[in-house]
């Protein structure tokens, strides 16, 4: 098993990559799809894990049973004293950290919510994929409800204007 940071985690790609210093001060890049990750939570940019490397398509480098040890758990930007102490010098060239993930309302989990549409088109709802509940109330209104409103609404203004 070998220890690596997370260089960047796309958790709507569902893949990422970890960066390890090798032993001659260079960096080395292993890639890693949400499949290979062992452990209830996906990994997210800053945090140290620990994988097994394997090679993967055309002689590239591939992580598999990956575990995160150590969590990044502030979010912060390049140029922060603390966390450019922790990340290797050459991941944080471009180091942008945006995380779009939410604490679920049900079960309390941080999730990047799913969405499930409703069958008139209008209505969706954003659910978390580990215990589907709705994360907030249906967004918009229902057609009946839009024709209702429009017609109340074009009868107070014939009403009062004519």
């Amino acid at each position: 098993m070998q220890e690596g940071t997370v260089k960047w985690f796309g958790a709507e790609k569902g893949y990422g990559f970890i960066s390890v210093r090798g032993d001659d001060g260079s960096y080395h890049d292993y890639f890693f799809h949400i499949s290979e990750v062992d452990g209830p939570e996906a990994p997210k940019t800053g945090d140290t894990v620990n994988f097994q490397p394997a090679p993967g398509k055309h002689g590239k480098k591939k992580a598999t049973k990956v575990v995160v040890t150590e969590t990044c758990d502030k979010p912060t930007y390049r140029g922060s004293a603390q966390r450019t102490a922790s990340i290797p010098k050459a991941v944080n060239r471009n180091f942008r950290y945006h995380d779009d993930r939410i604490e679920c309302v049900s079960c309390g989990k941080r999730i990047v919510p799913r969405i499930r549409f409703g069958k008139d088109g209008l209505n969706d709802e954003r659910i978390c994929p580990f215990c589907l509940a709705s994360q907030e109330p249906r967004s918009g209104n229902s057609i009946l409800e839009t024709i209702a409103l429009l017609a109340i609404g074009l009868a107070v203004y014939w009403w009062f204007f004519n």
